[in-house]
């Protein structure tokens, strides 16, 4: 997401041009704009939230209202502008997921994408209420999707044709089955999947929570009797 500083202008027909105008500042906080409804700029950002908020700025007066507050367990990922409301992708245990809301924020259905997948591409446009979600999963390498909403409201789906190849993944979990294996995925502090304060928990000099993490999952696994270490040779099999 960017960070700095957000600076908006207008038009006027009596003045040829105005101009910016500074409406928030600074570093300490990422700000993302994603689009401008009824003269609101609408903003993702991680102040007060660490798992992020949808909020509009009055580009008249500068004030700031929320418009998704912060979730209480999913981190909000991204959102789009389409003709009759909002579509907003969010993180949850690692995959992700989309929900459609209102404009004033009133979430409504939740888009049809199944689940344990990525969401790897969204269009959504303030000109039509047709959306296309691209999604991939450990198994799947790709399927495209199309929905058709009506503010916070699904009133139509289409999976398109597949055209990609099966994923590397999958040919590892194959082999890793039918060699009586689990393959394990570790979500360890620094990425983002838990928001903001997840991933300074593994940077700068909190960097040992990553490898902590590694090491607690690796422990899990031998306590469960999913992996076991191959002393003969140093390595560790999972």
């Amino acid at each position: 997401m960017a960070t700095g500083k957000i600076r908006t202008s207008s038009l006027s027909q009596t003045m040829p041009l105005v101009l910016p105008r500074l409406i928030a500042a600074g570093h300490d906080v990422e700000r993302t704009a994603i689009g401008i409804r009824a003269g609101k700029l609408l903003v993702i950002t991680d102040d007060d939230a660490a798992r992020y908020r949808l909020i509009a700025i009055d580009l008249t007066t500068g004030e700031s209202s929320d418009i998704v507050p912060e979730h209480d367990e999913d981190v909000l990922l991204d959102a789009g502008l389409t003709a009759s409301g909002l579509v907003l992708t969010y993180s949850h245990d690692a995959s992700h997921r989309m929900q459609l809301a209102s404009d004033d924020g009133v979430l409504g259905d939740a888009l049809p994408l199944g689940q344990g997948i990525s969401v790897t591409a969204s269009d959504a446009t303030t000109e039509t209420d047709i959306v296309f979600v691209t999604t991939t999963s450990f198994t799947d390498p790709g399927t495209r999707h199309r929905f058709t909403v009506s503010g916070n409201r699904v009133t139509g789906s289409e999976a398109l044709p597949r055209t990609a190849s099966a994923p590397r993944t999958a040919t590892r979990i194959i082999r890793a089955k039918s060699a009586g294996g689990t393959l394990v995925v570790p979500h360890l502090r620094g990425g983002g999947e838990y928001g903001a304060e997840w991933h300074r928990q593994g940077t700068k000099e909190r960097k040992q929570n990553v490898f902590d993490d590694l090491f607690a999952v690796a422990e899990h696994l031998f306590a469960d009797q999913l992996a076991f270490a191959a002393h003969d040779t140093g390595l560790t099999l999972a």
